[in-house]
């Protein structure tokens, strides 16, 4: 993921820290970066604050949009 994409947020699972919300849209605004192999974005979380994530816990919007789409079409 790179900064400028827009990636939905799929897992709010055992989230510590500042709240994001499940199925809504955030902006990347710093390439994805790795610590110990785990991947990491930074986007303004729901209190507009600027904070580093899993990757996982996210899907970008493309994916997101064709998956919801599967979903309703069954």
């Amino acid at each position: 993921m790179r900064s400028g994409d827009i990636v939905v947020c799929i897992n709010v699972d055992d989230l510590k820290g500042p709240a994001i919300t499940l199925h809504k849209s955030y902006g990347v605004i710093q390439d994805m970066e790795f610590i110990n192999s785990t991947g990491y974005i930074m986007i303004n979380n729901d209190e507009g604050k600027r904070t580093r994530y899993i990757a996982s816990r996210f899907i970008p919007l493309s994916q997101w949009r064709s998956k919801r789409l599967n979903e309703i079409l069954k």
